[in-house]
């Protein structure tokens, strides 16, 4: 990392809002270079004129900036980001097979008692037996009202 001294410092704005500081530098050899540094640098608000800030030299397109290695130190981790994104995927995905589980479970019992209320209610022997009528209902209740895992 370089030592320079700030020998003229303007207060700008960039097309997308964010705060930046001009300004023309000079390195340990005396030689000036014009620079940006933006409102995430270290103590941005002291920089001018005189005081001594230390960075690498980076150059964007036609522009140098100052980078300093404070800032690469507060960005996030992508590798940590990247992980703890994985984390949530496969907890959602995990929620989802349960949910798609418990669904098939409750779908194939309501189809089990389903059937067992048309079984008895087409049964031959039970149709034409006008007394075994508010059985065969009673039984149709019975079983729609049965729950999982309770006996009969």
């Amino acid at each position: 990392m370089t030592r320079f001294l700030v020998d003229w410092s303007e207060l700008k704005t960039a097309k997308t809002g964010k705060a930046y500081k001009a300004l023309t530098i000079k390195d340990e050899a005396g030689k000036p270079t014009n620079v940006n540094i933006f409102s995430d640098w270290p103590d941005f608000a002291n920089v001018g004129p005189g005081s001594h800030i230390e960075g690498e030299l980076e150059q964007n397109g036609k522009y140098w900036n100052l980078r300093s290695n404070a800032i690469k130190e507060k960005r996030p981790n992508m590798d940590r980001v990247m992980e703890k994104k994985s984390a949530s995927i496969a907890e959602a995905q995990q929620r989802k097979e349960q949910s798609i589980s418990q669904a098939q479970d409750r779908s194939a019992w309501m189809w089990a008692k389903n059937n067992a209320v048309i079984l008895i209610a087409n049964n031959k022997d039970l149709k034409d037996r006008e007394d075994l009528i508010p059985l065969v209902g009673e039984m149709a209740t019975e079983i729609y009202n049965l729950e999982p895992n309770k006996p009969f």
